[in-house]
């Protein structure tokens, strides 16, 4: 046993204090009302040719972005994109050029819902890591409006709609490539 007396006075007082710079961010709230315009239009766009009044689309769009307003979580997002892409399948055979505005807005409801799952209202999110993500997003939007235009092109060229298969299987195969392995369980 040692019944010295210990020397305390060079130990800092109180609970450690840490300060943490960062650089500029973006509100939770926005990444809402981002995930929010693009489901909206995303669904109002998927179903144009389904519904023929406009107020049924709005309808649409209005309860899809409720949904995953409310449940952002896999799988919900992935869901509302997969319905929005049946509805296009059911509303006519031949390519619609409205995929080349509805690929756009599919990344961004999927890099949307995730950023929205992870981050709370009030919390922020460094911009240097939202640029991170969209350098990636750039290239997946690239390939895929590249297999858009192949799909496109394949529909004027034959008749038969085979190649249009083949461009909404490859279309599937580049988005389960491009789902991060994080949202797997």
């Amino acid at each position: 046993m040692n019944a010295l007396p210990v020397d305390r006075s060079d130990e800092p007082h109180g609970p450690p204090a840490n300060e943490v710079d960062t650089g500029p961010t973006f509100s939770g709230r926005h990444l809402r009302v981002v995930l929010a315009a693009a489901t909206f239009l995303f669904g109002v766009l998927a179903v144009h040719g389904l519904v023929p009044s406009p107020v049924g689309g709005v309808v649409v769009g209005v309860l899809l972005t409720v949904v995953v307003l409310v449940r952002p979580h896999t799988p919900v997002p992935q869901l509302v994109l997969f319905a929005g892409g049946a509805a296009m399948l059911g509303a006519d055979t031949a390519f619609s050029p409205v995929v080349f505005l509805l690929l756009p807005l599919a990344q961004t409801v999927l890099r949307a819902s995730w950023w929205v799952a992870r981050v709370p209202r009030a919390g922020r999110v460094e911009r240097s890591v939202l640029l991170l993500d969209l350098r990636r997003a750039g290239a997946v939007q690239a390939a895929s409006q590249g297999l858009a235009l192949v799909g496109y092109a394949a529909t004027t060229l034959d008749g038969s709609g085979l190649f249009l298969v083949v461009a909404a299987v490859a279309l599937a195969g580049l988005v389960a490539l491009t789902v991060p392995r994080s949202w797997w369980p």
